[in-house]
């Protein structure tokens, strides 16, 4: 990751939680992508390595649930953060960017590799070749790469945006990313369409399912306005949960979660 990307992720550390992981919204979907996790992994007691962590939500639940985590993300002040959280050695958390995932985890092997709500966005397709051949390489055989991705259709934005006469609304279809603009810092992402991940990872993956994150249920950034209609966000998440089995939407959705088999 690049160092003014990680700065800015630095930079949020701290409000992340309060604007994104317990909000109405993102508490919605996180919730969610936790079932959808769950109904696609093979037992207990697994070994998750979680990349992009955050401030490990993720991996507190996912420990809390009895799987072994380790959690990693570029940002010293993301894992400070997550770390606070946690007094135990499950989850443990690592200030590891994606080029040095191999290097640190080469002596261990896991049954699942995790990267929840667009922590792959930071990458771009280079970046992300090289992330499938050393995430194969850090799975043990039949292991599986989940991820929540931000595809490069999103119906909710393009309706948001357009409504307010802002050039926004295409702004995921630039293939060479996006600039973020967050306080002082910008970044670039990429938004992947399933289609292109498929492509990218096939030469250690194998796609066993895709489905929709976001499609009924609108982004985080309209937070201000659902968080005085509980009632209707609460519908709009009864709709979403039912679906999730329509892969095809996922090219639609804000997010939407890939689940990839090593080959």
């Amino acid at each position: 990751m690049k160092e003014i990307e990680m700065a800015f992720f630095d930079d949020i550390a701290i409000s992340y939680d309060q604007t994104f992981s317990y909000s109405n919204i993102g508490s919605q979907l996180r919730s969610l992508g936790w079932k959808m996790f769950e109904k696609e992994i093979a037992g207990n007691g697994l070994h998750i390595l979680e990349i992009n962590c955050g401030t490990g939500v993720d991996a507190l639940y996912f420990a809390s649930q009895g799987h072994m985590v380790t959690a990693t993300d570029a940002s010293p002040k993301m894992i400070r953060v997550a770390s606070g959280k946690c007094y135990l050695s499950n989850p443990k958390f690592v200030v590891s960017s994606f080029d040095d995932l191999q290097l640190n985890f080469r002596d261990e092997l896991f049954d699942v590799i995790f990267s929840n709500f667009g922590g792959l966005n930071c990458a771009s397709s280079d970046d992300l070749e090289k992330i499938f051949a050393d995430a194969s390489s850090l799975l043990k055989p039949g292991g599986q790469f989940i991820a929540v991705v931000m595809g490069s259709a999103c119906a909710w934005e393009m309706a948001y945006y357009l409504l307010k006469r802002d050039k926004r609304a295409f702004r995921r279809a630039r293939k060479s990313g996006a600039k973020t603009v967050l306080g002082s810092q910008t970044f670039t992402t990429y938004y992947h369409s399933p289609n292109q991940l498929k492509r990218l990872s096939e030469k250690f993956f194998q796609s066993t399912r895709l489905a929709p994150l976001g499609l009924i249920l609108p982004p985080t950034y309209v937070e201000h306005y659902f968080a005085k209609r509980p009632r209707t966000l609460r519908l709009l998440s009864k709709l979403e949960r039912k679906i999730t089995s329509f892969s095809i939407l996922s090219n639609f959705a804000d997010h939407y979660m890939i689940v990839l088999k090593k080959i």
